[in-house]
C-alpha cells in the first residue's frame, strides 16, 4: 500500500550546500507505524495522511551525501547513484508535521487550499542552494512551462502567506 509518509524523497540531482554539492534524502523517522490497507479512492493518499495527521505528529529525517569526485559522485550524470560506501549519508536533521485534523480545522484547510494552488520549483532558492547540473537546469525550464500550463501561482517569497 502507499503512502506519502513512508515514501522516500530525494534530490535525485545535487544542490548546494554553501561550498559543497550534496544530494538529500528525507525519509519517514524510525518507529513510523507501517501504512495500513486503506481503501483505494480517487484521493486515498490524503486521506491516508488525513489519518495519520489526526492521530499523532509526523517526524522525517532529513539526510545529505557529499559530492566526493566526478568519478564516484558525478554531478552532470544522474543516472550513477552516489554510493553510501563513498558518500555516506548523514542526519542532520528532523521535519516535524504537528497533528491536525485537515478536514475539520479551518485555517489548516485554507492553508491546504492555499498550498495546493502553489508551484514549487528546486530553483526557488538562494546562490548557496542553487540547483547543480544540466538535468537541474532542464527542470528549471519543464517546471516554469508546467506551472505556467496549469495556471498556478508563484512559491511565496514570504511566511506567513
Amino acid at each position: 500500500m502507499l503512502s506519502v509518509v513512508t515514501e522516500k524523497y530525494s534530490s535525485t540531482a545535487p544542490i548546494k550546500l554553501g561550498p559543497y554539492a550534496i544530494k538529500f534524502l528525507i525519509r519517514a523517522a524510525p518507529g513510523t507505524p507501517p501504512t495500513t490497507n486503506t481503501p483505494i479512492t480517487d484521493d486515498f493518499l490524503r486521506e491516508e495522511l488525513a489519518d495519520r495527521l489526526r492521530k499523532q505528529d509526523l517526524w522525517f529525517d532529513f539526510l545529505v551525501q557529499f559530492y566526493v569526485d566526478e568519478k564516484l559522485t558525478p554531478i552532470e550524470d544522474t543516472s550513477i547513484p552516489w554510493p553510501e560506501t563513498h558518500s555516506p549519508l548523514i542526519k542532520t536533521a528532523q521535519l516535524r508535521i504537528p497533528q491536525c485534523d485537515l478536514d475539520r480545522d479551518p485555517a489548516v484547510k485554507a492553508l491546504s487550499e492555499k498550498v495546493e494552488r502553489l508551484a514549487f520549483t528546486p530553483w526557488h532558492a538562494t546562490e548557496d542552494h542553487r540547483p547543480l547540473g544540466s538535468i537541474m537546469r532542464a527542470r528549471r525550464v519543464a517546471y516554469g512551462a508546467s506551472s505556467a500550463l496549469r495556471g498556478h501561482n508563484p512559491e511565496p517569497s514570504t511566511f506567513p502567506f
